[in-house]
């Protein structure tokens, strides 16, 4: 999702690249993005999962950007891809997903060939709190001085609204 290029510009720094406080916080950053939404973003990726068949005819993928089925596998035998459709927002339909665990096998494209911004965003901004207050002091004050922090392990309001577009239902 995000660099540690990106957290070096973003913050006026620079080169963070040896820095392994910086490296750690652009994992947590892009890490919390992905927890939260449920899925791989960006970049594009292929993927293949081993699904429950649940006996209905819809089959949903951990995606909302799905850009191509490769191929399905049910019960051990590879489907015709005629026998199924799929859409974008990560649904396969197929006449009957037979009920039983670890019988359906995708091989799939998703995820998206540009970077998300919203998603990216608030994945730096979570990034910059880590770094920038890696013990997450919530308030501190000094003499007459008193300063509050955002929580770098949660998201704003304005970062909640960014993500849940792009959060798995």
């Amino acid at each position: 999702m995000i660099d540690i290029v990106d957290l070096g510009n973003y913050l006026h720094l620079g080169d963070l690249s040896t820095d392994d406080a910086a490296i750690l916080s652009v994992e947590l950053g892009n890490a919390v993005v992905r927890e939260y939404c449920g899925w791989w973003m960006y970049p594009a990726t292929t993927e293949t999962l081993t699904l429950d068949g649940d006996g209905t005819t819809l089959l949903r993928l951990p995606t909302m950007k799905l850009n191509a089925v490769n191929s399905v596998t049910l019960d051990g035998v590879l489907l015709d891809p005629t026998s199924y459709s799929w859409s974008g927002m990560g649904l396969i339909y197929h006449q009957w997903w037979t009920c039983s665990t670890r019988n359906v096998v995708v091989d799939f494209d998703h995820g998206y060939a540009e970077r998300p911004g919203g998603p990216a965003l608030v994945a730096l901004a979570t990034a910059a709190r880590e770094y920038l207050n890696p013990e997450r002091i919530i308030e501190a004050s000094s003499g007459t001085v008193r300063r509050r922090y955002a929580d770098s392990g949660s998201f704003t309001e304005l970062e909640t609204r960014l993500l849940n577009p792009h959060r798995l239902p």
